[in-house]
Order: C-alpha cells, then structure tokens, then sequence
C-alpha cells in the first residue's frame, strides 16, 4: 500500500478470503460484497492431524487495513487527528461485491441516524457509477456485531459487474457525539462479481450463473463468494433414488497451487473420460441420493474421497430435476488463491449403467460424443477473487 494521510486500523476479515472458497450467493436481490473491508482473518489456517491447513480464496485481501496503517506511520501527510473513514481506504479504493451490502468502518463510534444515502446524493452516504449524476439508494444503517465503529448499508439495487463507483462520505456523518467527519472522503470502488447461494433446494442462480451444456434440455450453474464455490445442474435425468443408481454429476477442477495432477478422469466401469487440463479434486453427486464428496487425486489412477459433511458446511440439495453443491474452500483446499490464479473446472453428467455408458450436458457445451472414452475438450478459468465478470463470461479454453 502507499503512504496515505490516513492512519488504517486492522479489521475483521471474512471466511474465504485468504483462506478458503466461498461466498454468499443468495439470489438476484442477494448480498453485496464487503466495499474494501479487510479479510486478515482469512489467512489460511495451520494443519491438523499431519494434514494441510485450509485454503483461503482472498490472500491478496487480507490485511489492507494493517498495510495503510503502517505505511501512514511511515511517512507522507500528516495522518487525521478528528473522526475520518477508515474502510474502504480513501487512497487505495476498494472492491464492492456487486449485490453485498456497503460496509463502512471508522475511527470512531457514529451516530447511525447521521448515515444515510438516497438516489438524489443528498444524504451523507453518496454511492454513485463514475460520470454518473445520481446516486444509488441506501437502506438505513445498522452497527455490524464485533466490529467496533463499523456499519452496513444495504443497496437499494445491484452494481454493475466491472464498472467503476465512487463513494463519497461527507461532513454530515457525524460521531455518537455530535463531531463531524474532519473532512469529506472520496473513494473509488469497482464492482465486483461474488454471489451466495442457499443450500434450500430452490433454484437461486442468475442468469448470468446459468451456463448451456452439450446436451438439449440440460443447463448448468456456477457461482462463488468468498467462502464457498456452487455447482447445479438441472435436467430430466437427475434421477429419483429408485430411478437410477449409475448416473453421477460429476465437476472436475485444477485448484491453483495443488499438486498431483492428471489429465486422466477416474474410470467408472467402462466409461473413462479424457480431460484438457490436469485436474487436482473432482466433485461427485450420486445419482442414487446416497451422497456428495470431493475427490483428491493423490497419484496415479488414486483419488482419496472425502464424503460431504453438513456439519463443516459442506452441503447439497436436490428438488425435482434440480440439483445444487456447495464445496467450501476452507474445509476442501489447502492452497490459497489471489485474482492472478484462475480454477479452471468442466462439468458433465455421467452413466455408468451397462448398455448406456456415456458422458453428457457437459459445461462448457462441448463433449467428444456419448462414448465409453469421451474426450472434454474444453474447460471454464474463473477468477475466485475480485472477478469483473459473471461466471457465464468467463474465458473457455483452450
């Protein structure tokens, strides 16, 4: 971070930013990431019984707060001595999650009435898309628990995923005791993609998380927040229990950092498809209901499986012909990821049943045909941290 007059305070930080997968992917109406809030907490967490500590997705995250602090100490203007903004950083700017809440914390305790913000820029709160003349709509302020000085103003509509916003904080905000801001802060933040979905069974992902598959009448879903990646599917073959045990939804993934690798998929009887990256973990949903688990590769034709357990978050739901996972990273990855490291992930249905060995509704839409050895010629790379674009518009390779 540079040298900045404003003297940062370290903050909370959040589950999956330095240290594991995850995000709140509610709905379209669904939470806005966190404007700039610093995710120290994220950093990855130590090992335990001889195993890798867990991921965190954010590491580039973490610690903003702390950085400016040290680095107004060290020089440059002279830091404020009156009540000023702390996050997001008016030097540095911020990330603003594109459906998350605005979150803003302080040297001191405010008076909650003083923050506020309508779509004419009137109140002291003003969130606007750069050039723009009005303002985004805020719902009152609330203190968030655990974070001294801290509050969270819901929008009133989503930010466009990408774009530029400017915040402005003015003198009217003013402390439980009447003082007003020293001076009025400009921030510039961008919008970014991050979305959580609820494990409820309900079909809660947006268009621009809803993906065409190789096969008609078959649609795909990915998403992610901070804390946790989603996986759907939704077609006619997501079986009930008596209907078919030899089918499986299965999404192969290269997670950055990860080691071993293969190019080779595990074989399900006759059926061994061909991937076009080297994949680290797959994820596997049984037709049968009997369960979900993440799949490590450990070596040649060995894949150590780690049966999905609510009780660490892990979690999936099937409704009809719809089926959603949840994979959190911090209890499934031991690597952690910044916004230069890409997973790259490909889905597909498989059937394993003698007669009608195939792999289909494979995500991206491309398949080498319903054969015992198929060939997946092509996979999605989506940036986990600070992505400016929907999962949909993320590059297919090769």
């Amino acid at each position: 971070m540079k040298p900045s007059r404003w003297r940062t305070l370290g903050l909370l930080g959040l589950g999956l930013g330095a240290c594991s997968l995850t995000h709140s992917l509610d709905d379209l109406r669904g939470g806005v990431a966190v404007a700039g809030s610093s995710s120290g907490g994220d950093a990855a967490t130590g090992g335990t019984n001889g195993k890798a500590g867990s991921a965190g997705v954010a590491a580039t995250e973490g610690g903003d707060a702390a950085g400016n602090a040290a680095a107004g100490a060290g020089g440059g203007s002279e830091p404020p001595t009156g009540p000023h903004l702390i996050t997001p950083d008016p030097v540095s700017g911020g990330k603003q999650g594109f459906l998350e809440p605005l979150e803003l914390q302080f040297s001191d305790v405010m008076d909650l009435t003083t923050l506020s913000g309508d779509a004419l820029c009137k109140g002291s709160v003003r969130l606007r898309k750069q050039g723009n003349q009005l303002c985004i709509a805020l719902k009152p302020a609330v203190a968030i628990d655990g974070r001294p000085a801290a509050y969270s103003l819901d929008l009133m509509e989503q930010l466009e995923v990408g774009q530029s916003y400017e915040l402005t904080v003015t003198t009217d905000a003013t402390t439980q005791d009447g003082v007003p801001l020293e001076s009025t802060a400009d921030v510039s933040l961008q919008a970014v993609y991050r979305h959580t979905i609820k494990m409820d069974g309900a079909n809660d992902f947006l268009p621009g998380e809803t993906l065409m598959t190789s096969s008609g009448g078959y649609t795909a879903y990915i998403a992610w927040d901070r804390q946790a990646l989603y996986l759907g599917m939704q077609g006619a073959q997501i079986p009930k229990k008596e209907q078919n045990g030899g089918l499986f939804a299965i999404s192969y993934l290269a997670w950055p950092g990860a080691s071993p690798s293969t190019m080779a998929a595990q074989t399900y009887k006759a059926v061994s498809p061909m991937l076009d990256f080297a994949a680290t973990h797959y994820v596997r949903w049984k037709g049968d209901q009997s369960g979900a688990s993440l799949f490590t590769y450990t070596g040649p034709g060995q894949w150590e499986e780690s049966p999905f357990n609510n009780s660490k978050g892990q979690e999936f739901r099937q409704n009809g012909e719809f089926l959603e996972l949840k994979v959190p990273f911090d209890v499934s990855f031991s690597q952690a990821v910044s916004a230069d490291q890409p997973l790259k992930l490909v889905m597909f249905l498989l059937n394993e049943t003698t007669g009608a060995e195939s792999t289909y509704a494979a995500a991206p839409g491309v398949t080498g045909g319903d054969t015992t050895t198929p060939q997946l010629p092509k996979h999605f790379e989506l940036t986990l941290v600070d992505s400016p674009a929907f999962p949909k518009d993320s590059p297919i390779l090769p």
